[in-house]
């Protein structure tokens, strides 16, 4: 039988263009969209490839399908995706069978050490115990204490499953050049600052007759709101798109100066933002002001309309005054692993 593949939607489509051009004497087989071979024609469709590629929406969805092959190995790209070992989605790809199995993940630990025991129970099950003895060995005195030596302990379970690379490395040899980061700030309106001031006034107020666990709710969405807040003024009262944003937001204008810069030394530039109302915002803006149409991927956008706006945004034959001044993106990680 194939092997399985297991990716997010959003880098599905690069997933096939790499293979195709680094691989392409693979037999690769798509299980994806609404024609998708289901019940016991989907073992039948695998037949004779060597590759299937599907999602982690599926993984769940067609939880039948995929468990009734045994895979000759199963690769999880962007791994982190099973990190909550309770969600269904992790629980139906534990459930897989495969006879290798390969995980690929910048970001192994993102919040938790027991994500990090997700992922190690779908490679190698039953390797660190189960959820709860770990938890009680490790995880709750390595994040109370950071204890060197329980640190080492799980380094030391760990360090001979993981293959590690970093672009320095000189056996990757890859010609990348230095990542430079530059900090830019900006101070808020007088719209946005009493609008800040205001809710964090009525925020404290609210707090006083909450419980602890009322509390930390309001907290963490409290912090949503003041980035919104930060990020233009018609974030927070739900105006509409086409609301007047001019002069309302410093944080808006300067991207604004920025890709004008780029635009005059024939330079393109990505924009990410953590909000889909944000990504909205700045794809009418920049329309706007540099009448071209700018594409915003997000998570609602069909794949082929995806891989049409890749495509178009990395083609550098067009010409100038047919190519986006600009991408806005949401969730920053797997945009930027579709875009490059």
């Amino acid at each position: 039988m194939p092997s399985l593949l297991i990716c997010p939607t959003s880098v599905l489509g690069n997933w096939q263009k790499e293979l195709q051009r680094f691989a392409p004497d693979l037999r690769i087989h798509l299980h994806y969209g609404p024609t998708r071979a289901k019940g016991g024609a989907f073992k039948e469709a695998c037949q004779g490839y060597d590759l299937v590629l599907t999602t982690y929406t599926l993984s769940h969805l067609d939880e039948a399908e995929l468990t009734s092959v045994e895979w000759e190995s199963i690769c999880l790209d962007e791994a982190q995706n099973i990190k909550n070992a309770y969600t269904k989605q992790a629980s139906s790809i534990r459930k897989l069978s495969a006879h290798h199995r390969i995980a690929l993940t910048g970001t192994p630990i993102e919040n938790r050490l027991t994500e990090l025991w997700s992922i190690f129970d779908f490679l190698n099950p039953g390797y660190l115990g189960s959820l709860r003895d770990f938890s009680q060995r490790y995880v709750s005195a390595i994040e109370r204490t950071q204890d060197p030596e329980l640190i080492a302990k799980v380094q030391r379970l760990i360090r001979p499953f993981l293959l590690r690379r970093v672009k320095k490395d000189p056996s990757i040899q890859l010609d990348l050049p230095e990542k430079y980061e530059y900090k830019t700030y900006v101070s808020l309106t007088t719209e946005q600052a009493t609008l800040y001031e205001n809710y964090i006034r009525e925020l404290f107020d609210r707090l006083d007759r909450m419980t602890a666990m009322e509390r930390r709710g309001m907290i963490l969405a409290a912090l949503t709101k003041l980035k919104q807040i930060c990020n233009h003024p018609a974030l927070l009262a739900k105006e509409s798109v086409r609301s007047p944003w001019r002069q309302r937001s410093n944080k808006v204008e300067r991207p604004l100066e920025m890709v004008q810069e780029l635009r005059q030394e024939g330079d393109k530039c990505l924009i990410f933002t953590q909000f889909v109302e944000t990504g909205l915002l700045l794809q009418r803006i920049l329309e706007e002001e540099f009448g071209a149409k700018v594409p915003f991927l997000h998570g609602s956008v069909a794949r082929s309309d995806r891989e049409r706006m890749i495509e178009t945004f990395q083609d550098s034959t067009l010409p100038a005054e047919e190519r986006s001044p600009a991408f806005s993106c949401c969730r920053s990680k797997r945009a930027a692993r579709a875009l490059t």
